[in-house]
């Protein structure tokens, strides 16, 4: 059963101790937990692109955030694919490329992803493409496929993980800014998004001593889940993300 925009305001409400409106109203809370989804989603997937990270980390990130993965296939030639433009399905996120598969004549392959730090010194190397062998480089926003000279254009089918949509009342805007009624996420986001939310919640009112005082505690708890998930053991310890839920109102 989807999680609706609903329940998560009301949980959000509950969390706090305000379940009356005294303090942050409906608006306040769903302003906030909009707030935290893309927060929550950049951090988790920078994870993907650190140097310390590896590929069973990168395929589990991935995997998390498979609700967010979309695949578009577009004509690509010598001037490349505009991540930002020219795709279409949704915004695309910085480090939000998972793969990419090139079809040349009746042949499908994935390309081999290059680092395009110092692109300049590959281009005699990038520049003896193969078909067999294609390759693919992200530079300053943009897709380069490199194949045998001359198969340019190709069809390049691209997998990404793209922003999320606000929560809120559906409304009939374009695909990228469309609005949904419910928490789009893995589940196993939820905690930390309405861990980030609640603290977004707290600072609004820093001011005040005893919501002050409750901050620190909050952020050493949303660092250890966002340690779970660089350690890939998120939604493996269910009992301890319930114990420190009970943390938020001690």
């Amino acid at each position: 059963m989807a999680i609706t925009i609903q329940s998560l305001q009301e949980e959000l409400s509950f969390q706090v101790n305000d379940s009356n409106s005294h303090i942050w109203d409906e608006t306040d809370r769903v302003s906030a937990i909009n707030s935290s989804i893309p927060d929550v989603v950049n951090r988790v997937l920078s994870y993907s692109a650190a140097p310390s990270s590896n590929s069973q980390l990168t395929e589990k990130i991935h995997e998390i955030l498979s609700e967010l993965q979309e695949i578009e296939t577009k004509e690509v030639d010598h001037g490349g694919l505009d991540v930002n433009n020219d795709l279409v399905n949704r915004y695309y996120l910085t480090n939000g490329f998972v793969a990419a598969m090139v079809e040349v004549g009746s042949k499908q392959k994935f390309c081999k992803k290059v680092s395009a730090t110092n692109l300049p010194s590959f281009d005699n190397y990038l520049n003896s493409g193969s078909d067999d062998s294609p390759k693919i480089v992200l530079f300053a926003g943009t897709l380069y496929v490199y194949v045998s000279q001359g198969s340019l254009p190709v069809s390049l089918t691209v997998y990404y993980i793209g922003a999320p949509y606000n929560v809120g009342i559906n409304n009939n805007g374009s695909n990228k800014d469309r609005i949904i009624n419910h928490f789009e996420l893995n589940a196993q986001l939820k905690p930390i998004v309405m861990r980030e939310a609640l603290i977004k919640l707290y600072r609004d009112r820093a001011q005040e001593s005893d919501i002050q005082a409750r901050i620190p505690i909050e952020l050493q708890q949303l660092e250890k889940h966002y340690e779970a998930i660089i350690l890939g053991k998120i939604g493996e310890t269910d009992e301890e993300d319930q114990a420190d839920d009970t943390q938020i109102n001690k």
